[in-house]
C-alpha cells in the first residue's frame, strides 16, 4: 500500500543511517513536511545484533516542542520495518527543524536524525469519518457526507459525542514506493525478469493503451509521455493545495518531499518513455498513463482510494467528470489491514473494476507478513506481488504466503549484492534539488508496477484475453523459484518471466 523509498547517496547522511554496538538503523524519507496539528508517516529500519532479542524504547525529541509517536515500543529479534506516524500539536510554529528519533534497547542507543518543515494548515472539516452499509441504522450522532461512488455505501462524519462501537471507520491506508536509454544498463531488475527478450516480441510501441494507478499523484517529468488523471484527495489539508478535489492529479512539490514521489516512480518502472535515448526505460513502451491521486501523503483515505480505483476503470463517481479514457489495467501500490470478505468495501469495488474487464494488481505489503491480511491484494482476482531482492530470494520486507500470485525485483536499499557497483533498488523517475532526475527505490509498491507493465504488453498482445485468464496465464509462465528462497518462511515463490509470459 509503499511502501519504502531511499535516496542513494544520503543512506549515511541525511537519511539518518546510523551503527553503534551492533544496533543498525536509519529512517526515511529524510525530509518531512507537515502540518501544525497534523501528523506524518516515516519509515524507521532496525537491525538487532544477530541472535539477540531486544527490547527498543522509541522517543522522539525537538525542537520543535509537541512532537509524539504513535508508538512507545518495539520488540526486537530480526530485522524490521516500523510505520509510524509523528503526530504534531496545533501550537507548533511554521518553521524548519532537525529532530531526532532516539532509539534505546538496554545499554545500546541509535540517535537518527530527520529534517522537519512545518507548513500553514488548510482549513478542513474536523471529526472521524465511516464507512456505513445502506440499510444499516445511522446513530443520531453521525452526519451524511455523501453517498459513495460504490453502490451501497455511504461516508458519515461524527458530529459530536463518542462513536458507537462496531463502525467501520474510513481508514487510513499507505503507500505500500535493450533499449538505447543511458540508464537501461542499472536497471537490472528488467533483466532479472527477462524484458529484452519479451520486448523482441512485444514492445507495445504504436499500440496505445491506457494503464492506471491510484498513488500519490504525478509529475511532468520530460522522461513520461502523455499522462491524463484526477486529483481526489477530498480533505483540502491533506492535499497540500487547500482545494480537495480537483482535475489536477499533479502531486504538489511538498508533498513529494514525503512520498518521495511514489506515484511518478510507480508510473515511471511501467511506462518511462522508451528506447529515446534518455533516462531509463519502462516495461510497456505505448502506453499512457492515468493517474488518479488519492494519496497527499504517506496516508489516504480509504474512500478516496475505493473512488479513484472505480473511476480509473470508467465507472461513474458523483461530482467527478467521467472518465473518456478507461484504464485496461490497475496498478494499486498501496494497502492496509484487512481479508477482503464478500461484502466488504473493498470486495465490492474490486469485483465491480474486474467485472468491466480490467486487470488489476495491488502490492502485497512491506511488513514481513502474511499477504492475506492485506487489502487489496487479499481481494479475489487482484494479481497481489511481492518483491525480490537482486539475488531472487524473497525481500525481507516483503509479505509472503498462499495469497502472493506473483514475485517481482523489489529491491533492497543498502546493498550491492549482485557486484554491480550500483544500489540494489528499483531506479526510476524522481525530482530533487529543484531538478528532474532518477533516483533508487524500494518496495512491494515498486514490484507491482513491473507485473502491470507486462500485464499492460499482455493485453496489448491479446486484446481479448479476460482478467482472471491473464492472472492465471502470467502465474503458469512463472519461474519457480527454490523453496530456499523464502527463508526463513516456507512458501512457494514464482518470478515474473516477462519473456515466457509473452510467448506465443
Amino acid at each position: 500500500m509503499g511502501w519504502a523509498r531511499l535516496w542513494w547517496g544520503l543512506i549515511l547522511g541525511l537519511v539518518g543511517c546510523a551503527q553503534e554496538r551492533g544496533l543498525e538503523g536509519w529512517l526515511e524519507p529524510p525530509r518531512l513536511v507537515a502540518d501544525a496539528g497534523g501528523t506524518a508517516g516515516l519509515r524507521l529500519f532496525l537491525r538487532p545484533p544477530p541472535g539477540v532479542s531486544l527490547r527498543a524504547e522509541l522517543v522522539v525529541e525537538g525542537p520543535p516542542e509537541g512532537l509524539s509517536l504513535d508508538r512507545a515500543w518495539v520488540e526486537l529479534a530480526y530485522p524490521v520495518a516500523l510505520d509510524l506516524s509523528l503526530r504534531l500539536a496545533p501550537t507548533v510554529p511554521q518553521g524548519e527543524y532537525s529532530p531526532a528519533l532516539r532509539v534505546r534497547a538496554g545499554h545500546k542507543e541509535l540517535r537518527l536524525g530527520f529534517a522537519l518543515r512545518v507548513v500553514q494548515a488548510c482549513s478542513t472539516p474536523s471529526g472521524p469519518t465511516y464507512l456505513l452499509r445502506q440499510g444499516e441504522p445511522v446513530p443520531p450522532q453521525l452526519e451524511l457526507l455523501r453517498p459513495l461512488a460504490l453502490p451501497g455505501f455511504a461516508l458519515y462524519r461524527l458530529r459530536e459525542g463518542a462513536a458507537p462501537p462496531n463502525l467501520r471507520p474510513n481508514r487510513r491506508l499507505r503507500l505500500f514506493r535493450e533499449p538505447n536509454d543511458p540508464l537501461y544498463p542499472q536497471q537490472w531488475y528488467l533483466h532479472t525478469i527477462r524484458m529484452q527478450a519479451a520486448w523482441a516480441i512485444e514492445t507495445g510501441q504504436d499500440k496505445p493503451l491506457w494503464v492506471g494507478a491510484v498513488d500519490s499523484g504525478i509529475l511532468p517529468h520530460p522522461d513520461l509521455g502523455r499522462i491524463e488523471g484526477y486529483d481526489f484527495v477530498s480533505d483540502p489539508q491533506a492535499a497540500g493545495d487547500c482545494d480537495g478535489r480537483d482535475p489536477d492529479p499533479t502531486e504538489p512539490l511538498h508533498k513529494g518531499e514525503v512520498t518521495g514521489f511514489h506515484g511518478t516512480q510507480v508510473m515511471g518502472l511501467m511506462l518511462a518513455q522508451s528506447n529515446n535515448r534518455r533516462g531509463i526505460a519502462g516495461v510497456h513502451w505505448g502506453a499512457m498513463g492515468l493517474m488518479a491521486r488519492a494519496f497527499g501523503g504517506v496516508e489516504g483515505e480509504e474512500a478516496d482510494a475505493i473512488e479513484a480505483l472505480l473511476w480509473l476503470a470508467g465507472l461513474p463517481v458523483p461530482g467527478v467528470p467521467p472518465n473518456p479514457y478507461p484504464a485496461r489495467v490497475i496498478n494499486l501500490s498501496f494497502g492496509g489491514e484487512g481479508t477482503c470478505p464478500p461484502g466488504s468495501p473493498w470486495y465490492e469495488a474490486t469485483q465491480r473494476v474486474l467485472r468491466q474487464g480490467v486487470v488489476l494488481v495491488a502490492a502485497a505489503g512491506n511488513q514481513n507478513r502474511p499477504a492475506e491480511g492485506f487489502e487489496p491484494a487479499s481481494c479475489p482476482g487482484v494479481i497481489a506481488v511481492g518483491a525480490t531482492d537482486a539475488l531472487n530470494r524473497r525481500a525481507p520486507y516483503s509479505n509472503y504466503g498462499p495469497r502472493v500470485d506473483l514475485y517481482a525485483p523489489g529491491g533492497v536499499l543498502g546493498r550491492d549484492e549482485d557486484q554491480d557497483g550500483q544500489p540494489d533498488g528499483l531506479l526510476s523517475l524522481g525530482f530533487s534539488g529543484g531538478r528532474y532526475g532518477y533516483t533508487y527505490a524500494q518496495g512491494t509498491s515498486f514490484a507491482a508496477p513491473l507485473v502491470s507493465g507486462v500485464a499492460a504488453l499482455l493485453r496489448t498482445q491479446r486484446s481479448g484475453m479476460e482478467p482472471e485468464a491473464l492472472a492465471h496465464h502470467l502465474r503458469q509462465r512463472a519461474q519457480a523459484l527454490p523453496p530456499q528462497s523464502c527463508a526463513p518462511h516456507a512458501c512457494s515463490m514464482r518470478l515474473l518471466d516477462a519473456a515466457e509470459a509473452l510467448r506465443p
